[in-house]
């Protein structure tokens, strides 16, 4: 106890930048003894004061590297100690040199005990000794905590080799902050571990990743454009994982990684809380499939990006179509989900009935339900779509007998003919894929009605006799 209590003091009152580092002593002490709470407690304590320490002096980039090395330190080694203890108890003199807690941890819940602290193995109870009594707070700092703090340190010494100014004294960077920094960099894997450490949402992680997609794909293919895109592509990029394994052009391994992140996403994978497991939530691939609309309405979303979309929200996808005018694509999504509704009811015909007999009451209740004002808006906007497609070609007809007259009179050209004809033509096929769509949901909704009308049928029947 006399060594405990004597590196104690040699390590509250001696200087971290300078050897022997009697902190680390103290944390070598402690593990060879097995008592891993005081090893890691010691390098928590160790970090903090270096967190001090550079606001004033010092090497920043040095010292930030040894903290970020304590906070890894002790993070391992309360992941030695049941989960019930995984925490250290740190205490706070109100004195004017005692380090305030970083901003970031303050942020997050912590649990605080006020009052007076007594034990007689912390360097603080040692240090007030000498001095006199002292009222003091005192922190219990979790493991997420340490971890948290730990990623931050990461972050900004990573990140501090592009940013230089990150190495600046009296710095005050939110979680947000970093995460924006890698994204500009292209390191969308620590970008995600840091939002999910401290539960931000992905918005500008997948905005941002959609955004370069796009930019990529702009660039076109052949060998020339492929270096090109390898120009646009930050070094940081080829770090992350998904795109070390993938093969192809940089814009088809950014697809893929985009893919990989949303898959992750909603599936809930990744190592611990590396992700959000947000289960059937589509919010971040019908983020995506918004921002390639607003780039290009006439783009054709991919499959990966639209299957998913169809099982579990197919009426938000048709929603966000319509709201970027996509009319043709709203329709051929509305009806593929009408028809697969309609499959569904034809083949499951008593899982319904089933649920009515359990529950009586519920005469009116189905399973699947088709929202009937969402379809009438498809329905409307196609309508609105056929009569400006009708008038268009109407008045490109109107134009080519005009430039006909005028070529007979030798007072046009014959290629204003030819150029006309073949823009009525396109005009008259988007015309008849129109009205061909009208027709195919009209049929298919009308086929979803006469099951569900059927399907009520039969519940009220089940209702009635039992």
């Amino acid at each position: 106890e006399d060594v405990e209590r004597t590196l104690l003091f040699k390590a509250r009152h001696g200087d971290v930048t300078r050897a022997p580092n009697y902190y680390r002593i103290l944390y070598a002490f402690h593990v060879f003894r097995g008592n891993y709470r005081n090893a890691a407690s010691a390098m928590y304590q160790y970090a903090r004061r270096l967190a001090a320490h550079m606001r004033t002096a010092g090497d920043v980039r040095r010292m930030l590297r040894d903290q970020t090395q304590a906070l890894l330190a002790c993070a391992n080694a309360l992941e030695l100690v049941d989960p019930r203890y995984a925490w250290v108890v740190v205490g706070r003199l109100h004195a004017p040199d005692d380090p305030p807690l970083p901003v970031h941890a303050k942020r997050k819940r912590r649990r605080i005990a006020v009052g007076r602290f007594n034990d007689s193995e912390s360097p603080v109870s040692a240090s007030a000794s000498a001095g006199g009594s002292a009222t003091q707070d005192i922190d219990i700092v979790e493991l997420a905590d340490i971890r948290r703090e730990y990623l931050m340190c990461t972050a900004r010494h990573t990140l501090g080799a592009t940013f230089h100014e990150l190495f600046a004294r009296n710095l005050l960077l939110e979680a947000d902050d970093l995460v924006a920094l890698y994204v500009k960099t292209g390191n969308y894997d620590s970008a995600i571990a840091l939002s999910a450490a401290f539960g931000l949402d992905l918005d500008y992680v997948f905005r941002s990743l959609a955004h370069k997609c796009l930019e990529l794909s702009s660039v076109g293919g052949g060998l020339a454009s492929v270096a090109v895109q390898h120009e646009h592509v930050p070094v940081a990029f080829w770090e992350n994982a998904p795109v070390r394994s993938a093969v192809g052009t940089p814009s088809e391994r950014a697809w893929r990684l985009l893919q990989r992140y949303l898959d992750r996403e909603e599936a809930g994978e990744g190592d611990g809380d590396q992700l959000h497991a947000r289960g059937s939530d589509c919010r971040y691939r019908l983020l995506v499939a918004g921002v390639v609309l607003a780039a290009d309405t006439d783009a054709e979303l991919a499959p990966w990006l639209t299957s998913p979309l169809l099982r579990r929200c197919p009426h938000d996808l048709v929603r966000l179509c319509l709201r970027h005018g996509c009319v043709t694509e709203a329709a051929g999504f509305l009806l593929t989900h009408v028809n697969a509704l309609t499959a569904r009811l034809v083949s499951e015909p008593s899982s319904a009935a089933a649920a009515a007999a359990s529950a009586p009451l519920a005469k009116t209740t189905r399973e699947l339900w088709l929202p009937y004002k969402l379809v009438d808006q498809t329905v409307g906007a196609l309508d609105d779509a056929v009569a400006r497609f009708e008038d268009a070609v109407a008045k490109i007809k109107r134009a080519k007998k005009q430039a006909k007259k005028n070529a007979a009179g030798g007072a046009g050209k014959g290629g204003e003919v030819a150029r006309l004809k073949a823009l009525r033509n396109s005009y008259r096929d988007r015309l008849d894929g129109l009205v061909r769509l009208h027709s195919d949901l009209q049929a298919a909704f009308d086929r979803y009605m006469e099951c569900a009308a059927r399907e009520s049928r039969d519940i009220s029947q089940l209702c009635d006799t039992s």
